[in-house]
């Protein structure tokens, strides 16, 4: 067996290398390894001269009775971590010493790291565990806990980056076996944050889910608990789990969504007098408000789930009951949030003036201090999601830089790589598709790294629509490919559409026309005229018809279902751009080609000047590049985009 092998088994123990090394000849290396942490007595028999050098646990023995009674003490009792701390910690929660550490750390029973902090051998710890009666372990174990509690409620959020995991790990397990309910709850607020910063979704599902199993759980607390679960599950994209499971937690809460029009007909109405008896100051309870603090953060993480969803029947009622709960609760995070939530329900009924004050509102209560740094990034990235739908470059950008400014203070990474997403399709529509695929790769291998399917799918699409227009064709195709893949794990039917397309382009332009009929065919199948009034799904809405149009002008594919694609096409971009104001030139771009094939010229020539002055207007290079092309091209002639 290699001396390797043994030394990583043992950890680098001098004694215990060369008992383990004298093992392997009958006891399996991985045996080895995985007892060490609980078996001291593994390593016992070998034959040596010296007694004390026969087993760990003799070795161990002696060096603790060298030690005084104070100092044995507090050995042992740096058991309770488990693993390295440092001195301040040492203090805290085993009142233990500088001094002390010093001396243990001379005695060999502990280990300074090059950063500072201590660091026991788990057969050390083991064997000091042992030596703490029941209930020196309980009390310890209980300080560990409330200690952990409080490295969670840092006053600068980046300083959550330096919590060790395995001292909150522990402390978890003692919180939910132990913690008061309410005690519990808000342990696990402030736990969220630190696995949202680290994207550690699999791990906080498991543990609410543990925690759920707790029989004294008070109301809000287990709804509170099923928005964990549930936001864990949204974003390992298993959006139709979280979507059940808010449903559950509103249950839980006595409001549950209503699934039939006539149930959101009374649900706008109930909510509507919430709201008039919130204005008269009817509701003022501190019970009630807590309610409503927790129905927000669900009705809000509920209403985007179903933008995102594209069940648009269901997100303004949603949307509603999250404005009026937020405003409900007091709480300034919930009301910055609900006011945007509110511009998006604005936005999807082409209420645009409406929007952009709940734009402005929302931003003004987003700069409040009082706001959480996480609230205060989802709102500037709303506001920057709905600028970028009427094509407001300048307030984009500074939506963005908002985002980004708060993103960098939190230490809020995954929002960082949604800005950056939104600056990639930004640039996208800019006409700066370099730069766009720049950005997409930077942010595909942030996803990859950090196990995120929808970043990662977004990116993919970006990166293949800029390279439609720049090349290269084939990577193109190979990143629309391996986009599908994703939408299969996350069920994202408009990412779906956006890949088809990519593929019947690439196929179009290398003359691989049943190929490209084939793909349009399944995209167009696949869009079922349902717009996704999202900024960022474009070329889902005007790539179809826009890909019928370029086989017409070649002369492949059938004329009858080309049309029917073209006609569908156009009546739902008819809905999408009451939504998505940017989607107009290209919008007005298919209607003058259509006219232009069904013979009307004049038609023809003027939805093409509408669409070139509107691109134009809107700083949209390509959109105006097309239109020049086609109002320069002669009736009846066959031109490609």
């Amino acid at each position: 067996m290699a001396v390797a092998d043994v030394c990583r088994a043992v950890d680098g123990m001098p004694l215990a290398i060369e008992l383990a090394a004298r093992r392997v000849t009958t006891v399996p290396l991985t045996e080895i390894r995985a007892r060490l942490g609980r078996d001291l007595d593994l390593l016992a028999g070998a034959v040596d001269p010296d007694a004390r050098h026969r087993s760990m646990r003799r070795a161990l023995d002696w060096s603790f009775e060298l030690l005084d009674a104070p100092l044995a003490r507090s050995f042992t009792r740096l058991a309770v971590f488990p693993s390295s701390f440092d001195a301040a910690a040492a203090d805290a929660v085993a009142d233990v010493s500088l001094p002390q550490l010093a001396e243990l750390a001379e005695h060999s029973l502990l280990m300074l790291a090059d950063d500072g902090r201590y660091r026991m051998h788990q057969l050390v710890r083991q064997y000091a565990a042992d030596r703490l009666d029941a209930e020196d372990t309980a009390a310890l174990a209980t300080r560990h806990a409330a200690w952990a509690a409080k490295q969670l409620r840092q006053e600068e959020p980046g300083d959550l980056d330096a919590v060790d995991l395995d001292d909150v790990r522990a402390a978890t397990e003692w919180q939910i076996a132990h913690a008061d309910p309410d005690d519990l709850a808000g342990y696990l607020r402030d736990l969220a944050e630190l696995y949202r910063r680290r994207s550690y979704w699999a791990e906080l599902r498991t543990i609410a889910e543990a925690a759920l199993d707790r029989p004294d759980l008070g109301t809000v607390a287990t709804a509170e608990l099923l928005g964990l679960v549930s936001e864990a599950h949204r974003n390992v994209g298993s959006p139709g789990d979280a979507i059940r499971l808010a449903h559950q937690a509103l249950a839980t809460l006595g409001r549950a969504p209503p699934d039939t029009r006539r149930g959101r007909l009374r649900w706008t109405a109930g909510y509507a007098g919430t709201f008039a008896a919130h204005k008269l100051g009817l509701v003022r309870s501190d019970a009630r408000r807590d309610i409503a603090r927790v129905r927000s953060d669900r009705l809000l993480s509920l209403g985007e789930l179903y933008y995102v969803g594209e069940q648009f029947d269901r997100t303004p009622p949603i949307a509603l009951g999250g404005f009026v709960e937020g405003h409900v609760s007091g709480d300034p995070s919930a009301q910055a949030i609900a006011d945007s939530l509110a511009a998006i329900s604005a936005t999807l009924a082409g209420r645009h003036a409406v929007a952009r004050r709940y734009v402005e509102r929302s931003a003004t209560r987003a700069s409040d201090p009082r706001v959480s740094l996480p609230a205060a990034a989802q709102t500037f990235l709303n506001a920057a999601v709905l600028d970028l739908g009427r094509g407001a470059w300048d307030d984009v950008a500074q939506h963005m830089t908002r985002t980004l400014d708060v993103c960098k203070r939190g230490a809020l990474h995954r929002t960082a790589a949604l800005v950056s997403l939104l600056g990639s399709i930004t640039r996208y529509h800019a006409g700066a598709y370099d730069d766009a695929m720049a950005m997409a790769d930077e942010i595909a291998d942030g996803a990859r790294r950090r196990g995120a399917t929808v970043p990662l799918l977004w990116a993919d699409l970006v990166w293949a629509e800029s390279a439609v227009r720049v090349g290269p064709l084939d990577d193109a195709a190979a990143r629309a490919r391996h986009a599908l893949e994703l939408t299969d794990r996350v069920d994202m039917r408009i990412e779906r559409v956006r890949a088809k397309v990519v593929l019947a382009r690439v196929a179009a332009v290398q003359q691989r026309f049943d190929d490209a009929a084939h793909h349009l065919t399944a995209a167009a199948d696949t869009f079922a005229d349902r717009p996704a009034f999202s900024s960022y799904s474009i070329e889902a809405h005007t790539g179809v018809p826009e890909t019928a149009l370029d086989l017409l002008a070649t002369g492949h594919g059938d004329n009858h279902d080309l049309v029917g694609i073209i006609d569908r096409g156009l009546a739902g971009l008819r809905t999408y751009v009451r939504a998505v104001p940017i989607a107009a030139p290209r919008r007005d771009l298919i209607a003058g080609r259509a006219a232009r094939l069904r013979g009307r010229e004049r038609t023809a020539r003027r939805l093409l000047q509408r669409a070139l002055r509107r691109a134009e207007d809107l700083g949209m290079p390509w959109e105006a590049e097309q239109a020049r092309v086609h109002l320069a091209t002669e009736r009846g002639s066959a031109t490609r985009p």
